[in-house]
């Protein structure tokens, strides 16, 4: 065998190691390729999920945001009713007559009032709760074994009418604003049931 059949020998085996390279690289492309498209193709739907589990979870804060504002404005509107029903109760207590004021106030002195106490009454009020109102109703607490030394006092308020006992530097508050906003801290839970038992 001479030099130039070894040289196409060589040349020969070569070419056909390189075919076979070049095959089981293409073959490995392929398969590289296909791998590659694979793992594009997860990656792509993990981002896809990721997304729309986003979107889900931002739809659901927002309809969580949403259902607590609805909440919060229905609060605020059953506050705003219950507010209104303790205000109808004080304005009806205003326009009591002037023999039913004075039944009430005489209710008030006679429950709370110990006997030697200073009344202050409500600006306005002097035509109502009188001397002779308080006199009336000293010989009731008299009556009843307390003492029947209430006097009017010489200084007036501004409140919307009921009465304030003062002894000595104690005072009492039994102005109707005040005695509203007792019963409303004793009843609202309650009026709150009421109220909106149905809904």
């Amino acid at each position: 065998m001479g030099l130039e059949n070894i040289i196409e020998k060589i040349n020969k085996e070569a070419s056909l190691k390189a075919e076979e390279i070049l095959k089981e690289a293409r073959g490995k492309e392929e398969e590289i390729i296909s791998s590659a498209e694979k793992e594009a193709e997860k990656i792509r739907e993990n981002m896809l999920k990721e997304a729309l589990q986003k979107q889900s979870r931002s739809k659901e804060s927002a309809l969580a945001l949403a259902n607590l504002e609805a909440r919060k404005e229905l609060l605020r509107y059953k506050q705003s009713i219950v507010s209104r029903v303790y205000d109808e109760i004080l304005q009806d207590i205003e326009k009591l007559s002037s023999e039913e004021y004075q039944d009430f106030i005489e209710n008030i002195l006679l429950k709370y009032a110990s006997g030697d106490e200073e009344v202050i009454i409500a600006s306005g009020d002097e035509k109502r709760l009188t001397k002779k109102f308080i006199d009336r109703v000293n010989k009731k607490l008299s009556a009843n074994k307390k003492k029947g030394n209430l006097i009017i006092s010489d200084q007036k308020r501004t409140f919307t009418g009921g009465v304030i006992l003062r002894k000595g530097k104690l005072e009492a508050n039994y102005s109707f604003g005040n005695l509203i906003k007792n019963l409303r801290d004793k009843t609202e839970q309650e009026a709150v049931k009421i109220l909106f038992a149905s809904r």
